[in-house]
């Protein structure tokens, strides 16, 4: 607090001492003085592994049922809750891939609808598309 004071009185000082500089080299002072008293805010981005993210909390919903209500949550809440002092959250991505069932393509779909929804260009989804993983057996050379 005291620091403050003194570069505003510095501050001051320097600027009526500068009455006899052109218009132009006081602009100069004055943004290198504003430049170094802003507070530096970090910008944060979140980047979420959205089937992850799912399979962790339908796995704690195995241990304890009342997590089942964490499906419906509003990540850039969650993410902000992370922020340490000076930072600042600018986005967040949520990386997913479209269910192949019908009904859990359309609950994803809301869930990621409701989000952009609430939080406008701070939450992105990226999509991407399942891709089949064939797995072969070693010994037999057949696909598992």
């Amino acid at each position: 607090m005291i620091f403050c004071r003194v570069r505003k009185f510095l501050y001051l000082c320097i600027r009526k001492s500068n009455a006899l500089l052109s218009c132009r080299e006081q602009a100069a002072y004055e943004r290198l003085f504003l430049f170094n008293n802003m507070e530096q805010t970090k910008r944060v981005t979140f980047y979420i592994d959205g089937f992850n993210f799912y399979f962790g909390l339908k796995r704690t919903k195995r241990i304890d049922p009342a997590w089942k209500r964490f499906y419906w949550i509003d990540m850039v809440k969650l993410c902000e809750s992370f922020l340490g002092t000076g930072q600042v959250l600018e986005k967040v991505i949520y990386f997913t891939a479209s269910p192949l069932s019908p009904q859990k393509n359309s609950r994803q779909s809301a869930f990621l609808n409701a989000n952009k929804l609430i939080n406008g260009n701070r939450f992105e989804v990226v999509r991407d598309k399942y891709l089949e993983k064939h797995i072969i057996c070693p010994y037999c050379k057949g696909d598992i």
